[in-house]
């Protein structure tokens, strides 16, 4: 049955509707029916059957139409004349035929391809496709077919200098230059102008005289004296400042300076302005090691590269912590670099690969103290394993940052402590990411299991030592190690303990130490500590109190293995600014563990090649671990 009706110039259908603006030359009557459709059977015939539908309504604005409709007896499909349109109207998405372009519009009004689908799609097989398009949203479009890879076709956003305009005037072309301080004839815009000349000291921002120690005799870095009390904000570094505001937001990807001699800066830190928070938030900091001849020469510095993570910013300002040694800072040129954040020229595109990780295992994990559903630091830590016996008590006036749902201390009177009762293993590890404060040479604990009676093998824990390391280890034996330590910057620590065995030191997912413990005599119901250690009689160690952040605290009752260990990294490495999980090719450039490939293979993260490389390599091979070997750092190289 086809149950046709047509009312104010609508078309209807039922189960389905049809909906439709009839035209005008349909024949019109002016009868009043009752309010139902009549069903009518369509049946195949050797010639084209005439259908009439009335449509059966009581008053309306205007009468009913009636449409003669055929059905092709030997093609089986029925035909609507004289008709634009047609929507079939469900219950949570409509579809429209558009005979006018010609166009199938799945989920949307107004079909934009000959078939456009806005939702799920399942295609078996495309064969004859010639232009394949997926509705993009925020510039990107993904295929995901049943797993955690999604590959991405990005729009490839441009890499722009700026500012895009040789700036003229304080204001010039949208873009604003100000600087904290100005000798005459040489204002902040004049570092934007484009500018470098080879001897003049002409076009560029110099401060006025005696804004810092005066070091041109020795050429070591002068600290501010006049500008000892010049902050960008309150809490800023000290020094002069310079800034340049934007028309459009854009992401810093690096940065160059162009100086002058002794004037160069030398130490500073970039910062951006958040329009949203009316707040400067911290970009990079750099150290400039570009020297100078003595002359007015310009001084070309290296590239600076930021994170990736970084925010996209209107507006940024460069702080002069130190000069190459003069008592006035002064700059030719400051370039930055960046990418839009939105680019309507861009029109290549970036092949990205995204793996997402798997959530850690939790076989035998006994405490897990993770501030993801606080959005305030508790009075009680509750154990997310579900043991609330196990929940952590917060003393001194623990802190909580809620950009990375991390417990702050301050390293006075601030820890977290529980007491496990009944707990009792051979084997224990210990996770967590820390950030540290201040590096004084004080011996500091992360966190720590038992206590520091007489006796080895009383307690386990991971600390930062008198030499500035983070080390791991059972009481009374040498700790396994990890020098390269930053202020600021968080890493991912475990360690895993065996009785009468090996400890391992992990950082960011890789072993980088090994140590012989000993055998455990952790006592009964032992106490654990987060931010301190228990002293002999089990009470918090106030000289052991850390400074900084701790999130994602998790105790295991037995050691885990290099894979596991690796999954805990991998599973928050990009919330907490190391890398992504990505492999992006772009511009001919591939890049594993960053979407800004800097160079035609650029690895973020250890190179671990099973068996000979063949031909010749030549380039620059960069450090930034001590794990790389000596003869190979920072050497044009070459390998046969």
């Amino acid at each position: 049955m086809v149950r046709v009706m047509i009312m104010n110039g609508i078309a209807f259908t039922e189960p389905l509707q049809v909906l439709y603006g009839i035209k005008q030359n349909f024949l019109q009557s002016a009868t009043h029916f009752v309010r139902k459709s009549i069903p009518i059977e369509v049946r195949r015939t050797s010639l084209v059957s005439k259908i009439k539908s009335y449509g059966l309504f009581s008053p309306l604005k205007k009468p009913p139409f009636i449409i003669d409709m055929s059905v092709d007896a030997n093609a089986e499909f029925l035909e609507f004349r004289n008709v634009d349109k047609i929507k079939f109207i469900g219950t949570s998405s409509n579809t429209i035929i558009d005979t006018t372009t010609g166009r199938l519009g799945i989920g949307t009004d107004t079909p934009a391809y000959a078939i456009d689908v806005r939702g799920t799609a399942n295609v078996t097989a495309l064969s004859g496709i010639t232009d394949f398009n997926f509705q993009p949203t925020s510039n990107t479009a993904s295929i995901e077919y049943d797993s955690n890879v999604v590959t991405e076709f990005n729009r490839s956003k441009k890499l722009i200098k700026y500012p895009r305009v040789a700036m003229t005037g304080s204001t010039s072309g949208g873009y604003t230059a100000s600087a904290s301080d100005e000798s005459s004839g040489n204002s902040a815009w004049e570092a934007f102008d484009n500018d470098a000349d080879s001897s003049s000291t002409d076009h560029r921002w110099r401060t006025n005289d005696n804004r810092y120690t005066d070091n041109s005799s020795s050429g070591t870095p002068s600290s501010p004296t006049g500008a000892a009390s010049t902050y960008l904000f309150t809490g800023s570094e000290a020094g002069d400042w310079i800034s340049i505001e934007f028309p459009e937001r854009m992401k810093l990807v690096y940065f160059t300076i162009t100086g002058i001699h002794y004037h160069t800066p030398y130490e500073g830190v970039i910062y951006g302005y958040n329009t949203t928070t009316s707040t400067w938030e911290r970009v990079t900091s750099f150290i400039n090691r570009a020297g100078n001849d003595g002359t007015n020469n310009p001084v070309y510095s290296p590239s600076f590269y930021v994170d990736e993570d970084t925010n996209y910013y209107s507006k940024y300002a460069m702080i002069v912590v130190k000069t190459n040694g003069h008592h006035a800072t002064s700059m030719y040129e400051w370039k930055l670099y960046g990418i839009l954040e939105y680019d309507p020229d861009a029109a290549g595109v970036d092949v990205n690969v995204t793996s997402y990780p798997n959530v850690p295992n939790t076989d035998w994990l006994e405490v897990y103290y993770d501030g993801q559903d606080y959005t305030t630091m508790p009075v009680t830590v509750d154990n997310k394993t579900g043991v609330s016996t196990y929940d952590a008590t917060a003393n001194g006036g623990v802190g909580f940052d809620s950009t990375y749902k991390a417990f702050t201390f301050d390293g006075t009177d601030d820890y977290i402590t529980s007491t496990l009762t009944g707990l009792s293993s051979t084997q224990y590890t210990m996770a967590g990411w820390i950030k540290i404060d201040t590096l004084d040479s004080t011996v500091n604990t992360f966190f720590s299991l038992g206590d520091w009676a007489s006796g080895n093998g009383r307690a386990v824990g991971i600390t930062i030592d008198s030499s500035n390391r983070i080390g791991a280890n059972v009481k009374g034996i040498a700790d396994a190690t990890f020098s390269e330590v930053t202020v600021g910057k968080w890493y991912h620590v475990v360690a895993d303990f065996t009785s009468d065995g090996d400890t391992h030191l992990y950082v960011n997912g890789n072993l980088v130490d090994t140590v012989a413990g000993t055998t455990f005599a952790i006592p009964t119901n032992p106490p654990l500590f987060i931010g301190s250690r228990a002293n002999a009689s089990g009470t918090v160690e106030t000289a052991r109190l850390f400074p900084g952040s701790i999130a994602n605290f998790r105790l295991f009752n037995r050691a885990l293995t290099s894979d596991e260990v690796w999954q805990l990294y991998a599973y928050q490495k990009e919330y907490f600014g190391h890398g992504d999980l990505s492999m992006t090719l772009k511009a001919g450039r591939l890049g594993i563990g960053t979407s800004e490939p800097r160079a035609d293979l650029d690895v973020r993260g250890d190179l671990d090649v099973r068996g000979d490389i063949y031909g010749w390599v030549s380039g620059i091979l960069s450090c930034h671990t001590n794990r790389w070997s000596p003869k190979l750092c920072n050497k044009s190289r070459n390998f046969q």
